[in-house]
């Protein structure tokens, strides 16, 4: 059942690359063609190894980019996105004229100092650095919810028969591992990574994730009320209208979960089947 989601992930992570690296041949083969224009213009000599070294500035966004849209689903905590965000441009600041006097020191007569090729870089393309590898930074949650969504389309529902549901979960509660059973779960939310397993009064981080989990359950007793959430139907007390499809749900202890329209009528059904003597 994983492996769809991982294959699309693959090839999703490997569209972006190819997209990148295309749009960066764009920028380095424009950047030659701009000096050609400018050496011509003033009267100058062009000389296309020189060229063609400064205009791997363009090509250190590759792996820089790369490397920042794989760690951004690792960074959980916004500060740490932040980070994330604020370290590729620094990056590539330093690295550049780094790579450019070592390139330069190798195979050309004249060595471009770093100094000198930071300061041009600062002046010039700092801006762009900090454009660009924005991007990741917001586009993330797009592609993150787009995923989701594909994830929660593509899910099949198992067949109930003949299939042994689990009755608890392993947790973890500080030093200690917990046996909770599943009677005593109120409902599951997701936590990205993680997912939380909430109790009437306490709660528990659980390293799974909910399309994993709801294989694992009884469907007649837990059902997905939102793309985040999965509820106890013996744990439900009432539901009611938004008025705009979406529903609330009330839980025996007050809580209120938001039951979503894509989920509104499997959930009816099997509230009715938990509850035959509850009215519309």
């Amino acid at each position: 059942m994983n492996a769809p989601s991982i294959e699309f992930g693959h090839s999703q992570q490997t569209k972006r690359v190819w997209l990148t690296a295309v749009i960066l041949a764009v920028f380095v083969v424009g950047t030659i063609f701009l000096d050609l224009i400018e050496a011509n213009f003033h009267d100058t000599s062009f000389y296309l190894s020189e060229s063609f070294l400064f205009s791997s500035f363009w090509l250190i966004f590759l792996p820089l980019l790369a490397a920042q849209f794989t760690f951004f689903s690792k960074l959980r905590p916004a500060s740490m996105r932040i980070m994330g965000l604020l370290l590729p441009p620094v990056i590539h600041l330093v690295t550049y004229p780094a790579l450019v006097w070592i390139i330069s020191n190798l195979f050309f007569e004249h060595t471009f100092a770093y100094w000198q090729t930071l300061q041009y870089e600062v002046t010039t393309y700092s801006f762009v650095v900090l454009v660009i590898y924005a991007i990741p930074f917001l586009l993330y949650p797009y592609i993150q919810k787009k995923q989701e969504d594909k994830s929660n389309k593509d899910e099949v529902a198992l067949p109930t028969t003949s299939v042994e549901f689990v009755t608890s979960f392993l947790v973890t509660e500080g030093t200690k591992r917990k046996v909770i059973p599943v009677n005593e779960i109120w409902y599951f939310s997701a936590d990205s990574p993680y997912i939380t397993i909430h109790q009437q009064e306490k709660n528990y981080l659980f390293n799974e994730t909910l399309r994993s989990v709801s294989t694992k359950l009884n469907p007649d007793q837990f059902v997905r009320i939102h793309k985040s959430t999965i509820v106890n139907l013996t744990k439900v007390n009432f539901y009611q209208s938004r008025l705009n499809g979406d529903y609330d749900i009330t839980l025996m202890d007050k809580t209120v979960l938001r039951l979503s329209r894509n989920y509104a009528a499997n959930f009816k059904e099997k509230f009715r089947n938990t509850h035959p003597d509850t009215a519309e």
